[in-house]
């Protein structure tokens, strides 16, 4: 008689872990967050681009050849979903009623590796707690920036 094994638990690659340090009153100026990391592919892309219905730049690599490309260069609200991860596990809930403003400063392209950072620049008391002003980026692999910014969020 044989035993049978229960199958191997899979992990859930989309499930939400929050950051082991999240935002808190008494973090201090400089404390820098977990760091985010993400390879872009071009499956990503397609999906957030709904192809093959749409074809772009961003999703194809015959529209990206025809504006020049040698192959599609990832949207820029794809790009900035990386940072936004960032935000959630660090400001939990409170990430509602946060801002968040940044610059695209370089391509990303199929494949690259992007690397969310942020580090706390300022902290200005508000009536339902401390408002926690971050600089935050994007690196890619090699270590480029791709994306700069700012970031706030409250935390109780």
């Amino acid at each position: 008689m044989s035993e049978t094994q229960p199958p191997a638990k899979l992990s859930d690659p989309t499930a939400f872990t929050p950051f082991q340090t999240p935002a808190s009153r008494d973090l201090p100026v400089g404390f820098e967050l977990e760091p985010v990391t993400k390879k872009i592919t071009l499956d990503k892309s397609r999906i957030y681009e709904g192809w093959p219905a749409t074809r772009s730049r961003h999703c194809d690599y015959d529209a990206a050849h025809a504006t020049g490309l040698s192959a599609p260069n990832i949207n820029g609200a794809v790009v900035a979903g990386v940072l936004g991860e960032l935000f959630i596990k660090f400001f939990g809930k409170n990430y509602i009623g946060g801002t968040l403003s940044f610059s695209l400063i370089r391509q990303v392209q199929l494949d690259d590796e992007l690397t969310a950072g942020g580090v706390i620049k300022e902290k200005v008391d508000e009536a339902d707690g401390v408002r926690l002003v971050l600089d935050v980026w994007l690196d890619n692999q090699n270590g480029d920036k791709v994306l700069v910014g700012k970031a706030s969020g409250l935390a109780p």
